[in-house]
């Protein structure tokens, strides 16, 4: 079975703000950097907001980079993707629910809670399947960063393919980090930038 490998590179980060909006906040023009690894291979990919598109009947953004186009949008409090570099979703599916971020809470510790299921098609490479998914998320923190994080957990089911997308969002930046796996194995990973 072909392996879907869709990244998602189409994600940026952004400005500052005091909303929901803040964790992936989406202005035309923007460009940001992230070093991209697949592989034994690593690059820089910048990522740039070009216009605005109709994700799910809303307004929305495609955003195109070294490695393809995607298109998401702000649908109420949930983040939405409708396109990544090479994978289309019939319905968007939700990549952050900022109304269901868990509160943040020492006997948590390091749980996940569900914030949304998930069904839909999936076309990749001219091929369309029926798939399924799982978002969850939590509060956490990375080695090196001392701000507080959002990570959520994308787990997608297609055919006898288990794919899992991690990210983890910074208020008043957007996406800081994201991996994909594919079956349990890491496929590709992007890291922002530091910019002065």
């Amino acid at each position: 079975m072909k392996q879907l490998a869709f990244a998602l590179f189409g994600v940026l980060i952004v400005g500052c703000g005091s909303n929901s909006t803040d964790y992936m906040p989406l202005t035309k023009g923007k460009e940001w950097g992230y070093e991209v690894r697949a592989g034994f291979q690593r690059n820089n990919s910048t990522l740039r907001v070009v216009e605005p598109t109709s994700v799910g009947g809303v307004r929305g953004w495609r955003i195109v980079g070294s490695l393809g186009e995607s298109r998401m949008a702000w649908k109420d409090t949930k983040l939405v993707v409708s396109e990544f570099a090479n994978c289309r979703f019939s319905t968007p599916v939700p990549l952050l629910d900022t109304a269901k971020i868990p509160p943040k809470s020492k006997s948590q510790g390091e749980s996940f809670s569900q914030a949304h299921s998930w069904k839909g098609k999936i076309e990749s490479f001219g091929v369309t399947r029926p798939a399924s998914a799982v978002l969850r998320q939590r509060q956490t923190k990375l080695t090196g960063n001392k701000s507080d994080l959002v990570q959520s957990v994308l787990e997608l089911s297609v055919g006898g393919a288990t794919m899992e997308v991690r990210t983890w969002f910074e208020k008043g930046k957007g996406i800081v980090k994201q991996e994909q796996r594919t079956n349990g194995n890491l496929i590709v990973a992007l890291d922002i930038l530091q910019r002065d």
